[in-house]
């Protein structure tokens, strides 16, 4: 299985909450022997870049400029990739662009979508999450039944961990 995991930036900058989605994704995917994907958007140095593999990062495809408020753009290459890597379970955190987003690629995709998640699944088949509920006084655990998932990292609820893997990127085109 493939995970994808979003690394956001700012004004190509990464912060804490990409580290964590990426640290969150990697232990994941360690644990179950799944291919980790890291994909970015914009305009990145290859400095930047590189303080992925830190987090866990080995494979990270990049895009050309997309608006962060175009939520049809990012869903429709997030969809692309998809198709084109067999993407099962995507890992995003709680941002604004990610919340923006992942509902419509969620839907597009018909998947499930966990948003507020605390920590790691407890089952992967089928897919068993603990997530906040009522304004984050309580928990709830969830179950998918969907083939395909989408996570929402609740903010600074994994935290970030350091891993070391060495980093090869690529370029991917949207075709419109």
């Amino acid at each position: 299985m493939k995970i994808l995991v979003f690394a956001e930036n700012w004004d190509g900058i990464f912060k804490k909450s990409s580290f964590e989605a990426i640290s969150y994704s990697k232990e994941l995917s360690e644990q179950n022997n799944y291919e980790l994907i890291t994909l970015c958007f914009n305009n990145v140095s290859e400095e930047e870049l590189n303080k992925l593999s830190k987090y866990g990062s080995s494979m990270v495809i990049t895009t050309s400029p997309i608006d962060k408020v175009d939520s049809i753009s990012m869903t429709k290459l997030i969809s692309d990739l998809t198709v084109q890597h067999d993407i099962k379970l995507f890992i995003f955190s709680s941002t604004y662009s990610s919340k923006m987003f992942a509902p419509r690629l969620s839907a597009k995709l018909n998947s499930s979508i966990f948003t507020n998640v605390v920590e790691l699944p407890s089952s992967l088949n089928p897919l068993t999450l603990k997530k906040k509920v009522f304004s984050s006084k309580a928990f709830e655990t969830a179950k998918s039944s969907s083939d395909k998932n989408i996570i929402m990292i609740h903010p600074n609820s994994y935290g970030v961990k350091e891993f070391s893997s060495n980093i090869e990127s690529s370029d991917f085109t949207n075709e419109s």
